[in-house]
């Protein structure tokens, strides 16, 4: 018995840049509508950091819904996991100028 696809996209932003997230939003959205289409798992995760040390916000409700309150919803998750987020063993390990470009697709 084949088990299903899964697909894992991870963004990671070392600085956080709300400008970058409707144009990776959208390059994600055709991919992930794509692969669930195909009966596929696609789970989509936004890191602050390289070191997947920090809280991961799932993003495939903000992919899929493009709508105007994505930032509101980004603000929130943030709001909650700031003390986490920028607290100094997380940081040191930051690196500061890497853009949302850097895309790394898991797939199993």
């Amino acid at each position: 018995m084949n088990a299903l696809p899964e697909l894992v996209i991870k963004l990671y932003q070392g600085r956080i840049q709300f400008r970058q997230w409707p144009d990776a939003l959208d390059v994600v959205r055709p991919i992930l509508l794509a692969f669930e289409a195909e009966g596929a798992t696609v789970r989509v995760f936004w890191y602050y950091s390289l070191d997947m040390q920090s809280p991961r916000l799932n993003c495939n409700q903000l992919v899929k819904a493009r709508d105007a309150n994505w930032k509101g919803e980004v603000i929130a998750f943030l709001d909650g996991v700031s003390v986490l987020l920028f607290s100094p063993a997380l940081c040191s390990n930051i690196q500061a100028a890497l853009p949302m470009s850097l895309f790394v697709i898991d797939r199993n």
